[in-house]
């Protein structure tokens, strides 16, 4: 079946659900129309023997009819066993029944036509087994009325009837019951087939809703974790923007004493307000870096962004810390960089991820001050081999010189909250999420270390954003 799909026993339970309903039905009307012919019977005035025969056959028809519809009120009563009875019994009681009133009458036609209810059943023995008795009976009683065999006491005889007549009714009861099978069985394997498309579009639609279920939880935890991943570096960032302000507000703060102190200089107090507006303005860099970078990413559209901002915004934020750590930052961008067409603050994360952990790497290697406590900042454009080499990239590059990242380890550097820190200072989300974002915009993060030398962690993107 398609998609690996397979549902024959769900199917074949709706079958027999519905198997029971008609046997209810052709139960109740088979058990009534031998309730009535019991009754009618006595006044055919036929022979004896032949009456009692057909008393004992209707009687035990309408009896099993009526105990087959009881069972199946309950679907789970009807068994295999309960239809073979029911079926055989009507299989065999056709023949005396055709017999009494008339093998070469429209009769046999009737009563093919009621044992065909059998053949839309799923059991063979039932579909096959009643209707073969009924067949192969009625062809053996016909062809001996029409050798003389056997007495014609039929109800409705065939004393008016020719012999070519009697031949043509021989002939055409059995091709009638045949058609008749065959139409029915055919009835059924049409209800399987299009039950069994039915619960194949039904599972599929299961499936696909609980891949997007899937995709929807997987698209949260992403973005959960990503919130997490950024919370982190601000609360890593706090300490180091609160000592970065800081130095500028002293620096207001002194400013305006001195003008309080040598108000009546003109020339001076400008000179004094001068730096006062230009520390204000480095403050308010400062925290409008900041509050873009704390804020969360809900437009998902790109806009053009300069990759020298970029990088001055994101050491903006982590400068202060920097300089403590003693950690010197080298940044190599070439003038002619081109606009990359990005979301913004998603990758501002990256570059903040990327910096902040190759300083904790050189704070560790070099607990002091090192002239090796060096992180180089670089950007170039470059075309990717694969794809169509058409389109133009850019990669930016995090060089430290930390003493690089064991096999072990680089194997699974983007796993989600695998980290070789503390967990009571991480979750282990930064470069996951990083290699996430760099996904969503169509790049790369990849990363190079030479063991006992250093890393370069290289974010490449495509300039051109969908």
């Amino acid at each position: 079946m398609d998609d690996g799909l397979e549902t024959p026993s769900v199917v074949l339970r709706e079958l027999h659900v519905q198997e029971a309903t008609r046997a209810r039905s052709f139960g109740v009307s088979l058990g009534l129309i031998s309730a009535m012919a019991v009754g009618f019977t006595p006044f055919l005035g036929r022979d004896r023997w032949l009456t009692a025969a057909m008393l004992a056959t209707t009687t035990t028809i309408g009896l099993t009819s009526f105990w087959a519809a009881r069972m199946a009120r309950d679907e789970s009563r009807y068994t295999t066993g309960v239809r073979r009875m029911f079926a055989l019994t009507c299989g065999f009681g056709c023949l005396p029944v055709t017999y009494f009133l008339g093998v070469f009458s429209p009769v046999p036609v009737v009563v093919t036509l009621g044992i065909s209810f059998f053949a839309l059943g799923s059991d063979r023995i039932c579909a096959f087994g009643a209707p073969l008795i009924a067949l192969v009976g009625y062809v053996l009683m016909s062809f001996a009325l029409l050798l003389g065999l056997a007495p014609d006491h039929g109800v409705f005889g065939s004393d008016d009837t020719s012999f070519i007549g009697q031949l043509f009714m021989a002939v055409l009861v059995p091709v009638v019951f045949g058609a008749t099978i065959w139409q029915a069985r055919t009835s059924r394997g049409a209800t399987f087939e299009a039950l069994e498309r039915s619960h194949q579009a039904a599972q599929i639609v299961r499936q696909r809703e609980a891949q997007i279920v899937a995709a929807n939880q997987s698209l949260d935890e992403a973005l959960r974790a990503r919130q997490q991943q950024r919370l982190e570096a601000i609360g890593s960032l706090a300490a180091g923007v609160a000592h970065e302000i800081n130095n500028p507000l002293q620096g207001i703060l002194n400013y305006a004493e001195l003008i309080d102190e040598r108000a009546e200089d003109p020339d001076l107090v400008r000179e004094f307000t001068a730096e006062i507006t230009s520390e204000s303005q480095r403050v308010a860099t400062i925290v409008r870096n900041l509050l873009v970078f704390a804020r969360q990413d809900r437009d998902p559209t790109c806009e053009p962004v300069d990759v020298h901002a970029l990088v001055d915004a994101t050491l903006s934020l982590i400068q202060a810390g920097l300089r403590k750590d003693h950690v010197d930052v080298r940044v190599d961008l070439p003038a002619d960089l081109p606009v990359l067409n990005c979301r913004r603050q998603p990758i501002q994360q990256v570059l903040m991820n990327l910096i902040s952990n190759a300083r904790d790497a050189l704070v560790e290697r070099y607990p002091g001050y090192d002239e090796r406590k060096r992180i180089s900042i670089r950007a170039q454009t470059f075309t990717p081999t694969t794809g169509d080499g058409s389109e133009p990239w850019l990669r930016i590059s995090v060089v430290d010189q930390a003493g690089g990242i064991s096999e072990p380890t680089l194997a699974r550097i983007f796993d989600p909250f695998f980290t070789t820190k503390s967990r009571a200072l991480v979750a282990g989300l930064g470069l996951s999420v990083s290699h996430g974002i760099a996904r969503e915009h169509g790049g790369e993060l990849r990363v190079e270390s030479e063991l006992g030398v250093g890393s370069r962690f290289m974010l490449e993107l495509p300039l051109a954003q969908p």
